[in-house]
């Protein structure tokens, strides 16, 4: 990660901290109201509570970004079916409170991927924070599994609910380069763990509402998953 990278994280993490902060603020200021029912009291402490797990996950992720300048995460095969259903198991609580769902599309094979699976996971959960921020019509989260090349297996999440996009809009990040100049720091992020892979991250817009954005990770040539 060159200088100029790491001035943009500085500037971009402040940013981005920004907006979580001020609304766990508002949410601790809410929760002194004496009037509030129970219920509202449940709600607001369980949106202060996402909201501040957001925050530990950025704080976290410049912390990993950071440590993939100056070394190199180790690499295994992993079954990206198995490790994609785990993280829509992980994250089905989020999305329900945001009034979405999120699953995994449906394959028939999987070929064993070579990544680092704290890597890969952090790429994944950017896209699916990035996606609940910036599009507050989401009602469904789908995570995908397709063979893009011979050697490289594509894992996206698409979005369902959002508003159109026109067709020139279909490439929005086409490779990690770009994401600087994207929605958000996590999607900057999300290029540098890929790098640290060998991998590329990228996105499109659907004509049809919402948009899927995507990481293209190698086939592990150690074995293959059925």
């Amino acid at each position: 990660m060159n200088e100029g990278n790491f001035s943009f994280e500085l500037v971009a993490a402040a940013h981005e901290l920004k907006a979580p902060l001020s609304l766990m603020r508002q949410l601790a200021l809410l929760l002194e109201d004496d009037s509030l029912t129970l219920r509202e009291r449940q709600l607001y402490a369980e949106r202060l509570r996402l909201t501040s797990e957001r925050g530990l996950r950025l704080t976290s992720d410049l912390t990993s970004a950071h440590r993939a300048a100056s070394s190199l995460f180790p690499l295994e095969p992993i079954n990206p079916l198995y490790f994609c259903k785990d993280i829509a198991d992980e994250y089905r609580p989020l999305c329900m409170a945001r009034g979405a769902q999120i699953r995994v599309a449906r394959v028939r094979t999987a070929p064993a991927i070579i990544a680092n699976r704290d890597l890969l996971r952090r790429v994944l959960v950017n896209f699916i924070d990035n996606a609940l921020k910036y599009n507050e019509s989401i009602k469904i989260l789908q995570l995908h599994i397709g063979q893009s090349k011979k050697s490289v297996v594509r894992i996206g999440v698409r979005e369902y609910g959002g508003e159109k996009m026109p067709k020139r809009q279909s490439n929005l990040l086409p490779a990690a380069d770009s994401t600087a100049a994207s929605s958000g720091l996590g999607l900057f992020l999300a290029g540098e763990f890929a790098r640290n892979m060998q991998a590329k991250i990228g996105s499109r817009a659907h004509r049809q509402g919402g948009s899927t954005y995507y990481i293209d990770v190698p086939i592990s040539k150690q074995l293959m998953l059925l």
